[in-house]
């Protein structure tokens, strides 16, 4: 089980409890210490930090989250520009390679291309998580164009975040493309 963790894990208290919705303090997260050990008993094992909140409580909760998904033995993948790992995985049917594009502080597409090229050429079957376009909004005609270049690049499957609704997918070639699956759990 693989998902979006939107927000850094920290020992901070929570900034955002009893502040005035929409307000920037609001939409500043952070998760309890003891939200590894839960993901992990739900079978999670990776997670995609390549997202806009990730950086809530700066430098210091990044390493705080990747050390608390280590210690459980959750993988991550993503995170902000110039550390944006790639989670392997094997399975028996397939050598897996997830890669996160940020578009809020991650790598450009382009790179992001490059990464999938690289990954595809070992053979290994890539599966892009996006973190892109506008909240409660239809995909851009850039998404589309992104998307289409991580297809043209060797993508397998490319999944999108960020807008917080299902959007529409779409085939570009045979690469199925779902530009946002919405929200599991938010806030």
């Amino acid at each position: 089980v693989i998902g979006n963790l939107e927000g850094p894990i920290t020992s901070n208290p929570s900034t955002s409890v009893n502040t005035i919705i929409g307000s920037p303090e609001n939409y500043r997260f952070t998760f309890p210490t003891s939200t590894p050990d839960l993901l992990f008993r739900h079978n999670f094992r990776a997670v995609n930090i390549g997202n806009n909140h990730i950086l809530n409580f700066d430098g210091p909760g990044l390493i705080s989250t990747q050390s608390s998904l280590t210690a459980v033995g959750i993988a991550y993948f993503g995170g902000i520009k110039g550390d944006e790992p790639v989670y392997r995985t094997d399975t028996p049917h397939a050598k897996l390679s997830f890669i996160s594009y940020n578009q809020f502080g991650g790598q450009s597409p382009e790179s992001v291309a490059q990464l999938i090229s690289a990954e595809r050429l070992a053979a290994r079957t890539v599966i892009v998580y996006t973190h892109w376009g506008n909240e409660y909004a239809a995909p851009t005609a850039a998404m589309q164009s992104t998307a289409t270049l991580f297809a043209h690049s060797g993508a397998a499957l490319i999944i999108g975040t960020h807008p917080h609704i299902v959007l529409s997918h779409e085939q570009i070639g045979d690469v199925p493309v779902y530009y946002s699956l919405g929200n599991f759990i938010f806030d």
